[in-house]
């Protein structure tokens, strides 16, 4: 495990060879550390995660939920709509939180998000936009992008961190 690659609190590292890719992006983009904020999630995870990227300021939800509605496929858009509907009838956070979290469940975890695939031939994991210095945030997503291996990078202002989906077989 190399210490340029931190985690956030009890978040399951990232297989070796994701870690070796992760690395080569660094070194290439000029990056000397990063944080990993989440890798693996279980439904109710990805329930809490979907919440908070959703609840914005009182005056910015809809933007905040324009945001999300960009960034996940139809699934994911379903269980927006289960936050937009609890929002409208003043559910709380957490009876919210478990509707999403049932919706997700019913949907089928892995076609909500790639977060919640247990999956041996691909490893997925947000990294802290804070850990990455401002001046080297775009050529990192620069080479994330085109690095072998790489399936998908969404970085902001689209996803609050920077996503990466990688195939390691």
């Amino acid at each position: 495990m190399s210490d340029k690659i931190k985690y956030n609190g009890p978040v399951a590292a990232i297989p070796p060879a994701a870690e070796t890719i992760l690395l080569g992006i660094m070194e290439k983009s000029c990056v000397d550390s990063v944080l990993i904020t989440s890798t693996v999630r279980s439904p109710a995870d990805q329930a809490r995660i979907m919440y908070a990227n959703l609840n914005g300021p009182e005056n910015d939800k809809k933007e905040y939920i324009e945001r999300q509605l960009k960034l996940y496929g139809d699934n994911g858009d379903r269980v927006i709509r289960v936050f937009e509907q609890q929002l409208s009838i003043g559910a709380s956070a957490a009876d919210t939180m478990r509707a999403m979290e049932h919706k997700i469940l019913e949907i089928g975890p892995e076609k909500v998000s790639a977060h919640c695939v247990v999956d041996p031939k691909k490893s997925v994991f947000d990294i802290a936009p804070s850990s990455i210095p401002e001046d080297k945030k775009k050529a990192f997503a620069n080479q994330a992008a085109v690095t072998r291996g790489v399936a998908k990078v969404f970085y902001p202002p689209i996803d609050p961190a920077f996503h990466l989906l990688i195939n390691l077989a």
